[in-house]
């Protein structure tokens, strides 16, 4: 493994850890064989191995991760989070919703949502350079076109 995939996956093993400890209800599932070929056909090199090795070996599919985004106001706790989605769900946002349809060519998937309701998807790209996949930048959707 590369050291990147060392780090990530350490980290993503701590965090379930810690999570684990508040509410195991909280915690998500690992994805099959068969998801995890679903990935790879239909992404092909879009997703580095070590992104596909977590998903397997770790319960992150459905679990929700929440962050300081912005100060606290009087109504709001500043607090964003992503649900990880399920491999059949990363599939269908990145392929036949918006923004993943025309932002896939530029390699972005979508690997998460705003579970609050919003409809914000939360897409990844995963930068390679020199055949080794050296780091990972998530966005926020802006808006999802509806048909």
């Amino acid at each position: 493994m590369f050291k990147l995939e060392h780090i990530a996956y350490f980290e993503a093993k701590q965090f379930l850890e810690r999570a684990t400890q508040l509410n195991e209800k909280y915690i998500g599932r690992q994805a099959t064989q068969e998801e995890i070929n679903q990935l790879v056909s239909v992404f092909s090199n879009k997703l580095p191995n070590w992104f596909i090795h977590m998903l397997r070996e770790l319960p992150l599919m459905g679990l929700e991760v929440g962050w300081q985004a912005d100060e606290p106001e009087d109504d709001y706790d500043g607090i964003q989070y992503v649900d990880i989605y399920k491999p059949t769900q990363m599939i269908d946002e990145s392929i036949t919703a918006y923004p993943g349809i025309p932002i896939l060519e530029k390699g972005y998937v979508c690997i998460g949502g705003d579970p609050t309701g919003s409809g914000d998807p939360f897409l990844s790209i995963f930068l390679q350079k020199m055949h080794q996949f050296t780091k990972f930048t998530i966005a926020r959707g802006i808006q999802r076109k509806t048909s």
